[in-house]
């Protein structure tokens, strides 16, 4: 019932779908019901009747029924991320950059904005949204760039990636922490100075300002660096980084 209903809400020029795939998938689901989920979001992404189509017959053929509970769902986070990595679509350096931002996603210890993640890595918030959208069937991406919350569709996806997945996807906990710290202590030794509330006087009140997405970042960076730097194997290569933002 859920799958007919999340299909027949998207109605388009022509059927894109039968009743035989919507029994295929919940077949496919074994009752894990974010499996069914994240299927049905990799399928409607796409407006196109063709296209979804295509996706929803690559989606469910793609797929291996398994008894093992958790087996499903990370066939379909295996299925989305290698087509997210095709070789004949995506440059190695596109690849790289995916799991970077995946990993960043994953180990935040605050959810982000779009433009507070893109400040920390140093991307343009545009280049940012175009590796997110290859992901939005397993991430969580906010319709508006500055507002907080990019995460991840499941709690399962983290322990996927960074144990379970294939060695060209598997993702390192080590490069996110040391990648989070630095970005984090840029924004710092950049944005932080003398007077930062631009205060015109200690004796009147500032105007209200609406907080911008520097402000975001900054505040990450400012109280998450340190942690970022603690969970590095050798945390004193970042010592140089640290003293050139803190001394002054």
């Amino acid at each position: 019932m859920y799958i007919h209903d999340a299909f027949s809400q998207e109605p388009l020029d022509g059927r894109w779908y039968t009743d035989s795939d919507v029994d295929l998938l919940a077949t496919r689901a074994d009752s894990l019901f974010i499996f069914a989920s994240t299927v049905i979001t990799y399928v409607l992404v796409t407006e196109s009747a063709k296209n979804r189509s295509a996706r929803r017959r690559t989606a469910i053929f793609a797929m291996k029924s398994s008894k093992v509970v958790t087996r499903p769902l990370e066939d379909v986070y295996e299925f989305v991320l290698m087509r997210a990595s095709n070789s004949s679509r995506v440059e190695p350096e596109e690849l790289a950059a995916t799991r970077l931002v995946l990993s960043c996603i994953l180990l935040a210890r605050m959810p982000l904005s779009v433009d507070s993640l893109a400040e920390i890595l140093g991307w343009a918030t545009n280049n940012l949204r175009e590796s997110l959208w290859r992901l939005r069937s397993v991430v969580y991406v906010p319709d508006v760039p500055d507002e907080p919350g990019l995460h991840t569709v499941h709690a399962s996806f983290r322990d996927y990636l960074f144990e379970r997945a294939a060695s060209e996807l598997r993702i390192s906990a080590v490069l996110c922490d040391a990648t989070l710290a630095k970005g984090s202590l840029h924004i710092m030794g950049k944005c932080l100075h003398f007077n930062l509330s631009q205060s015109r006087s200690s004796f009147e009140q500032n105007s209200p300002t609406k907080p911008d997405s520097m402000t975001h970042s900054l505040e990450y960076a400012c109280l998450q660096w340190v942690y970022h730097v603690a969970n590095l194997p050798k945390p004193w290569i970042m010592d140089r980084d640290v003293d050139d933002v803190l001394r002054e």
